[in-house]
């Protein structure tokens, strides 16, 4: 999927792109992880519908590097500087992310296998992630790729619908 991504955490602002733009549909998402709340906005109807995000929408959005990581106490997690490098035509550093989320046991905690990721951070746009690499369970890889990034003082109303838009919720 590809499309424009704003980010004023923990707010993000998706305009999805379809391959054939002819066909594409005015939509446009905005999450709101404060109040765990995603609005799907439809421009061309003036209407938008709510829907409320779980944990694991969360957990996606940071993985993917939209929002900042907030670690539940059970979890640690280490992020090692591997190498000055470029990715997206942005000067980066390179750095191997490990998440351990621990689990009481009996006498002492025991970590549930690790998590790994690379996140490119790039240096002269305030450490913004540029490209993520991580894996997910079931053996895929996942590369998230972020083109074009640069930075932008957003209004919050940007990450809002319009007022006269009419709320469809729940449908």
């Amino acid at each position: 999927m590809s499309g424009k991504i704003y980010t004023l955490p923990p707010r993000v602002r998706f305009e999805p792109r379809s391959e054939e733009e002819e066909e594409a549909y005015s939509e446009v998402q905005l999450y709101d992880f404060e109040n765990q709340k995603m609005r799907r906005v439809f421009f061309d109807d003036k209407i938008f519908f709510q829907i409320e995000l779980t944990e694991k929408n969360r957990f996606k959005a940071m993985q993917d590097g939209w929002i900042p990581w907030k670690d539940l106490p059970n979890t640690k997690r280490r992020k090692i500087k591997l190498k000055e490098d470029l990715a997206n035509d942005h000067p980066s550093i390179l750095y191997l992310q490990e998440r351990k989320i621990e689990v009481p046991g009996d006498k002492k905690s025991s970590p549930i296998l690790p998590e790994y990721s690379l996140i490119w951070e790039a240096t002269h746009l305030k450490d913004l992630p540029v490209r993520i690499i991580y894996f997910l369970s079931n053996q895929r890889t996942v590369v998230v790729d972020y083109k074009n990034a640069k930075l932008a003082d957003l209004e919050p109303t940007f990450f809002q619908p319009p007022e006269e838009f009419l709320n469809l919720s729940p449908f």
